[in-house]
C-alpha cells in the first residue's frame, strides 16, 4: 500500500468514527432541555408557594431560615394602653400577658399598627431630640443610668418596647412614650420574637448576651413581628 493510500484510509477512518456520546448534538440538547425543565419547575414552585425549597437546610424550620411562618403559627403582639398590658398571640391563641408601663400625659404612646423589625440586646441609649431629654447624656450598654434595660425591641423609632428595673412603674402611665417591661419578661419575649422573626440564635449566644450587660448586639428581623397598639 502506497503512502498516499494509507493517508486516505486514515482520514476515512477518523471521519467515520462516531463522536463520543457526551459530544453529540442530541445528548447536549437533552441535557440542556433537562436543565431548563428543572429551573422552570423550581421557579413555578417558588411563584406558587412563595418559598424556595432550597433555602431551608434539612432540619431547619422555614422561620429559622428566614422564611414566612404559617398563619396558624404566626406570632403577633397587641398592647392595650388602657389596660396597660401586652398580649402575646401565636395564631389565634393568647399565650402570655405581661404588664407594661405606657406613656404619661403629654408623652402618650402612639396607637397604630407596625412591625417589630429590630431587637437590641444590652442596648445603649442616645437621648432623643425632645425637650424632656435636653441636657441628658449618652448612656453606654450596662450603664446604671441607662433607661433601656436589657432589651429594646424597635417598631417606630424613637418608640420601642424596652426593659426596665423600675418594676413599680409597670401598670402605670410613666414613660416618655415607649413601652416598658420587666427585664426578665422582655428577655423571655425577645427570644421568641427573634425566632418568629426569622433570626434565631443558639443557646450559647443567649447565655453570652445575658451574662454580659455591656455586650450590645443588634439583631435585624427578616420577617417583622406584627404589633398593634390600641387605646
Amino acid at each position: 500500500m502506497s503512502r498516499f493510500e494509507l493517508h486516505i484510509r486514515r482520514r476515512h477512518t477518523r471521519a467515520t468514527t462516531p463522536p463520543a456520546p457526551w459530544r453529540s448534538a442530541g445528548a447536549i440538547g437533552a441535557v440542556a432541555g433537562f436543565l431548563v425543565l428543572t429551573i422552570a419547575l423550581v421557579a413555578t414552585a417558588v411563584a406558587v408557594t412563595g418559598v424556595d425549597a432550597r433555602a431551608a437546610p434539612a432540619g431547619l424550620s422555614s422561620s429559622a431560615a428566614g422564611g414566612p411562618t404559617p398563619a396558624d403559627q404566626a406570632m403577633r403582639l397587641e398592647i392595650s394602653l388602657s389596660e396597660r398590658e401586652l398580649y402575646e398571640y401565636v395564631g389565634d391563641e393568647l399565650v402570655n400577658t405581661y404588664p407594661v408601663a405606657v406613656g404619661q400625659p403629654g408623652h402618650e404612646t402612639p396607637t397604630g399598627q407596625w412591625g417589630i423589625h429590630q431587637v437590641d440586646w444590652n442596648p445603649d441609649w442616645i437621648p432623643p431630640d425632645s425637650d424632656w431629654a435636653e441636657g441628658e447624656e449618652y448612656r453606654p450598654p450596662g450603664h446604671p443610668e441607662n433607661p433601656m434595660g436589657r432589651v429594646r425591641m424597635i417598631y417606630r423609632p424613637p418608640y420601642s418596647i424596652h426593659g426596665t428595673d423600675d418594676l413599680e412603674s409597670l401598670g402605670r402611665a410613666a414613660s416618655h412614650g415607649s413601652l416598658r417591661m420587666a427585664n426578665d419578661d422582655i428577655m423571655d419575649l425577645a427570644r421568641r420574637v427573634m425566632e418568629h422573626g426569622g433570626a434565631s440564635r443558639s443557646e450559647e449566644w443567649f447565655q453570652e448576651v445575658k451574662a454580659d450587660p455591656t455586650d450590645m448586639r443588634e439583631v435585624l428581623l427578616p420577617n417583622p413581628v406584627p404589633l398593634v397598639n390600641r387605646p
